[in-house]
């Protein structure tokens, strides 16, 4: 049965060849256009909106002369925003790093996502804080942040409060 409603289809279409080009190119157009419509739609709703500044966060990427794209960019341009762009609020940088190991006593963990920001990159961004305060968090430096998952893992049910966590094996995180 199937294979009769292909026939038919075939037979129509080559009896009418251009009713059936423009109808194929329709087709085809209007499938394009769904899909770059869903790409960018789904790039558009692909960023964080739970903070309550979302409408006012925006993320630099700068491309250097070789066309690699990075999300950091360098101090200058971020202290140039903060004083000399008369719409810039607050500007930060935050360096991610990819997997790295952190030890805690003699326990290795290797961490997939790990991030370097100043102090100011707390104020930007909405975090529940547990322990601690915001205030308190960065304000010196080889201070460190973690969430509650995070937290759980390296230090069981302890306090990490306080506790030393050693990034790369040579700098002490508290």
């Amino acid at each position: 049965m199937l294979r009769n409603y292909f026939k038919t289809t075939w037979r129509s279409l080559i009896r009418n060849r251009n009713y059936a080009l423009i109808n194929l190119s329709g087709l085809m157009l209007g499938l394009g256009v769904a899909i770059v419509l869903f790409w960018i739609v789904r790039f558009e709703y692909s960023f964080d909106t739970h903070h309550a500044k979302a409408d006012r966060l925006y993320r630099l990427i700068a491309v250097d002369k070789y066309g690699e794209k990075g999300t950091s960019v360098p101090q200058g341009v971020i202290k140039a925003l903060n004083e000399q762009v008369p719409g810039v609020e607050n500007a930060a940088n935050a360096y991610g790093y990819g997997s790295n190991g952190l030890r805690v006593g003699q326990q290795l963990f290797n961490v997939k996502h790990l991030f370097f920001a100043p102090p100011r990159f707390l104020d930007m961004i909405d975090v529940e804080w547990v322990k601690g305060s915001p205030q308190q968090s960065l304000s010196q430096p080889y201070q460190v942040v973690l969430d509650e998952p995070t937290a759980r893992r390296f230090f069981n049910e302890s306090d990490p409060m306080g506790k030393t966590i050693r990034f790369n094996n040579q700098t002490d995180l508290v």
